[in-house]
């Protein structure tokens, strides 16, 4: 496997085969510059257009820690604006309060690479406390590294169908939403260690009632150890204490993403 990382802050190699200009989504050849001696090479990712990985939101969340602290959490998804599979992406949270620089943290995504036009999915825990309001704490996510995987082991599936309903719950303060993802292997060889991860970062406050996602309580995953070419699997989620009344998450607001390998 021969995998190619990307740094900004590292020399251009190769700039004529990696700049592309015009287009939403790009066709780039990767050769190694003949300086190049090892396995990887670098170049600046800023000199493509477009830019390879955008990042498309951030979700900022807290959890208990214990008494009335609160713990500070961010979420943040990102997508692959070309034609080249991407592995080991990795994002910086920057944390600030009152203008001021209090964190800084580096993150890998949750799945481990990001193919052409895919969505993919981070969870910092900056180790923040006493994060009641986390809108006190300004947030900046930044992609740091990219690495361009030539291995070719990774499939995504298809997503055969997301559906919602309501979800009561004996002992729960608020209603939530029940999801069922159904996934399919499209591919002609079995698929291992199949990684299914679903979430939304949604809020409608439109109605009366209405409600509000997080990736703390709008999300899950499941992991398939293998899956036959053809085969169907199903998953259900119950995200609670997320809305009022009769309000639902519509299954158009949830991203699902399910990746495995064509090797153990």
């Amino acid at each position: 496997m021969r995998r190619i990382a990307v740094s900004r802050y590292l020399c251009i190699l190769s700039i004529a085969s990696l700049v592309v200009f015009g287009n939403t989504k790009a066709d780039i050849t990767l050769s190694q510059s003949p300086n190049c001696l090892g396995s990887t090479c670098n170049y600046l990712p800023l000199v493509i257009s477009p830019i390879p990985i955008i990042v498309v939101s951030t979700s900022p969340y807290n959890a208990s820690a214990g008494g009335r602290d609160f713990l500070l959490l961010v979420a943040a998804e990102i997508r692959n604006e070309i034609n080249v599979p991407f592995g080991d992406v990795i994002l910086r949270a920057r944390v600030y309060k009152n203008n001021q620089l209090i964190r800084e943290i580096q993150q890998k995504a949750i799945i481990p690479a990001t193919l052409p036009g895919q969505l993919n999915i981070y969870r910092f825990d900056p180790g923040v406390f006493g994060a009641f309001n986390p809108q006190e704490f300004p947030t900046t996510i930044d992609v740091l590294t990219t690495t361009v995987d030539t291995s070719e082991r990774f499939r995504n599936l298809q997503i055969e169908s997301v559906t919602t309903s309501r979800l009561v719950l004996v002992g729960q303060d608020l209603p939530g939403t029940t999801v069922t993802v159904t996934v399919r292997n499209n591919h002609a060889q079995a698929l291992y260690n199949v990684h299914i991860e679903v979430w939304s970062f949604a809020t409608d406050f439109s109605k009366d009632n209405f409600y509000i996602c997080t990736y703390g309580r709008c999300s899950g995953s499941s992991v398939v150890a293998v899956m036959s070419p053809g085969q169907v699997y199903t998953t259900t989620l119950n995200w609670r204490d997320i809305s009022t009344g009769n309000a639902v998450v519509p299954p158009n607001v949830i991203n699902v993403v399910a990746q495995g390998t064509i090797s153990p």
